[in-house]
């Protein structure tokens, strides 16, 4: 029989399906399609309707911006002139002259008087800066501001004098800032390096009634205690010292050059370390004596606060204004760590302060 060309896959076909209809049949190749069931969509009736579709409300316009009327803002308070301030200097010790440089800085130029300088006299000195036709005169270090009364009526400014007591501010013409931070910065910053701090000490020359009542307040704040004795000597002061370390885990010490020397500080640095009784004080370099930690005035902040109650008393407020000002700012040094400046919520050295 012979096959014709247009039989010859429907031959092969068969032979194939039927080689594998032996092993698993050839339903599984080609298995039935099932039509599937057509989708019946209903018709409404002629007389029925669908319902309108919602027509969204438009949205409702948006309101006037009203146009910000411009306000002038307050000038700032211009500091005062160059001109018109003249800086006496007891002598030129870095922490005196670092806030005449600062007020330099600020002001844009200053006349500086030194009265190391043996070319004048003390009067001559004085007589040369009333001369010039100064306004105000800002007198830094003991030296510089017990000659503050000579200039009479001249608003004079005081600044890096810790015992300001022996300083007469009667005349109103006279006011001070003061050498020291915030002790209440202080208390906090030497809190935060040992939350174990209980008991402050410190010894104190007399007249400074204000600052023992700050202390003990910024202490109580933080529920530390705080005791002090009143010395008449460095002798005298180291001895005190020595009978108050049993009783407390820190030591304040404030730059009273009546009642410490360089010999007495050594010895009391060293037996407090001995004791382990850490020692705050107020210059860095006695850090490397072993005293713990450091707080000491920022020179830019001194500079701030000089010109901020030097245009009060140009502006005749002299009456309102305080016998010393208190500062702002505070670096921190630790003998562990580096410099961090601290300013009061409302942030150099005391080197050679009387």
């Amino acid at each position: 029989m012979s096959v014709t060309s247009h039989s010859q896959p429907k031959l092969a076909r068969l032979l194939v399906c039927s080689l594998l209809a032996l092993t698993a049949g050839c339903s599984t190749l080609f298995p039935e399609q099932t039509p599937e069931e057509p989708v019946v969509v209903p018709r409404l009736p002629p007389d029925l309707k669908p319902p309108p579709r919602p027509v969204e409300p438009p949205p409702p316009a948006p309101a006037p911006v009203p146009v910000p009327q411009e306000i002038e803002p307050e000038p700032a308070p211009e500091p005062i002139e160059g001109s018109k301030i003249a800086v006496l200097l007891s002598d030129r010790t870095p922490a005196f002259e670092n806030v005449a440089n600062a007020l330099a800085a600020k002001l844009g130029q200053v006349d500086i008087y030194d009265l190391s300088d043996k070319s004048l006299t003390p009067k001559e000195t004085v007589d040369s800066i009333r001369m010039t036709g100064i306004e105000v005169v800002v007198a830094i270090g003991y030296r510089a501001a017990s000659m503050a009364a000579s200039f009479e009526s001249t608003p004079v400014i005081v600044s890096q004098v810790f015992n300001v007591g022996e300083i007469d501010f009667s005349a109103g013409n006279v006011k001070g800032v003061s050498v020291l931070p915030p002790l209440d910065l202080q208390v906090e910053a030497w809190r935060a390096m040992n939350p174990n701090l209980t008991s402050i000490g410190a010894i104190l020359g007399t007249g400074h009634e204000q600052l023992i009542e700050e202390a003990t307040r910024a202490a109580a704040e933080r529920d530390i205690r705080f005791q002090y004795r009143l010395a008449q000597s460095d002798r005298e002061t180291l001895y005190l010292f020595t009978r108050l370390v049993p009783d407390i885990d820190g030591f304040w010490l404030f730059p009273d050059n009546r009642i410490l020397s360089t010999s007495i500080l050594k010895q009391l640095l060293t037996y407090a370390s001995r004791h382990r009784v850490q020692v705050a004080v107020f210059n860095d370099s006695l850090l490397s004596l072993g005293a713990t930690i450091s707080t000491t005035s920022v020179d830019a902040n001194v500079a701030d606060t000089i010109v901020t109650v030097a245009n009060r008393l140009l502006e005749g407020d002299g009456q309102e204004v305080p016998s010393v000002t208190p500062l702002s700012e505070m670096e921190v040094r630790t003998s562990r760590s580096p410099v961090e400046q601290v300013a009061s919520e409302g942030g150099d050295t005391t080197e050679g302060a009387h």
